[in-house]
């Protein structure tokens, strides 16, 4: 007859006669040999086998060396945040900074420490050497491969929940946060005018997009409502050039809402027979560093201020703000944020149209018509729209 075998974390069941002989096997320090695995037979049944090996363990519970931080990761934390991952409660870039964090922080440090040896005073002068933005992310991650030690008995307390001080504010290099203004975008608009990133520019600068999302529509998304211009975002391209349609949040599958001479111009883009609204001249997708480096080598050719492209998005919430005047429950919801107020209202009741939301834009543009006066350049350089080189 086959045998049965329960297993436990540290131990075994195995049946040798059904129901009435059972042999457990366990790993314990209960001679001069030291911790090594140990076997005994017992009669009875199985729950009162599965008693005397319970017994057994919790007599031992503290023979065994505890695992390092290093088997912890894994054993448990990566495999967790893997499975995460697979149910979509973990972003692919939330589990590549977890990995990169692990890599280039944690590991060194304390894969090959005991988790029982890990100790508040060397954790903080560990988080001494970094700057303020390493540090969070570090000890963010070894608190949650410590969180399996608590777990499995491994020790009492997280150590990483101790009062642990982060580096001085003095250590963050700034970054550039600063915008181009309403002037500073039309002449970034015509410099982008007939350049195969004209499209991205557009969803960025006037549409608030994020960087990855302004590369994702297609021009069959693209929609023309009065005065108007929507276009819907249902995928991005992510940072490892991916085309996904996993947005940053769930708020993030919207429309964007463009008004205006800009909001023709997509309109005008969308209908030329191209495939991606931004494409790459062979009928595919670009990535965010193509687009990137493109726009910073186009603005600095022409002298305007070089910041980011994602900045773009930055000038998009203040001209909205300041300029049209549009309601921050309107803009936020436009941006693919949650909107302010209460959470519950915003998930579960007030479901406005995305329509009723581009005729506010659109009115709201006929009050304030910023951009009716701008004039493109309407002759793109040469081989403007050819294949886009990395």
């Amino acid at each position: 007859m086959p045998r049965r075998r329960m297993r436990r974390a540290q131990g075994s069941v195995e049946e040798v006669i059904k129901g009435k002989k059972y042999r457990l096997r366990y790993w314990a320090t209960e001679d001069e040999r030291g911790y090594m695995r140990h076997s005994k037979t017992v009669r009875g049944t199985r729950k009162q086998a599965e008693a005397r090996l319970a017994a057994i363990l919790a007599e031992h519970t503290e023979d065994g060396p505890a695992p390092t931080v290093g088997v912890l990761w894994e054993r448990y934390a990566r495999p967790d945040f893997d499975h995460q991952l697979e149910l979509g409660d973990l972003s692919v870039q939330t589990r590549e900074q977890y990995e990169s964090a692990w890599r280039c922080h944690v590991e060194p440090r304390w894969a090959d420490v005991a988790c029982d040896a890990v100790d508040p005073l060397e954790i903080q002068q560990w988080v001494d050497e970094k700057t303020l933005s390493q540090a969070k992310q570090a000890l963010s991650l070894l608190r949650k491969v410590m969180r399996f030690a608590v777990l499995y008995r491994h020790v009492m307390v997280n150590p990483c929940d101790a009062r642990i001080k982060l580096p001085s504010q003095k250590t963050v290099t700034r970054r550039d946060g600063d915008i181009w203004q309403l002037d500073g975008l039309r002449q970034l608009w015509a410099v982008a005018w007939g350049q195969w990133w004209e499209p991205a520019f557009l969803l960025a600068a006037f549409g608030g997009c994020r960087v990855g999302e302004s590369l994702g529509p297609l021009a069959s998304e693209v929609e023309r409502r009065g005065d108007v211009t929507l276009v819907w975002v249902t995928h991005q391209v992510n940072t490892r050039g991916s085309y996904i349609d996993r947005l940053k949040n769930e708020w993030s599958r919207r429309a964007v809402i463009v008004p205006g001479p800009m909001g023709e111009r997509l309109w005008e883009l969308a209908q030329d027979g191209r495939h991606f609204l931004t494409d790459d001249g062979l009928g595919s997708y670009v990535r965010q560093r193509t687009l990137q480096n493109a726009f910073r080598e186009a603005a600095g050719a022409v002298e305007l201020p070089v910041h980011p492209f994602k900045n773009l998005r930055k000038d998009w919430e203040t001209w909205a703000h300041w300029t049209l005047r549009l309601p921050s429950d309107v803009s936020e919801r436009l941006m693919g944020h949650i909107p302010s107020g209460s959470r519950v209202t915003a998930t579960h009741y007030d479901k406005p149209m995305w329509y009723d939301m581009a005729d506010i834009v659109s009115q709201a543009y006929q009050e304030h018509p910023f951009a009716d006066a701008w004039t493109q350049q309407r002759a793109p350089a040469e081989g403007a729209r050819a294949l886009v080189t990395v």
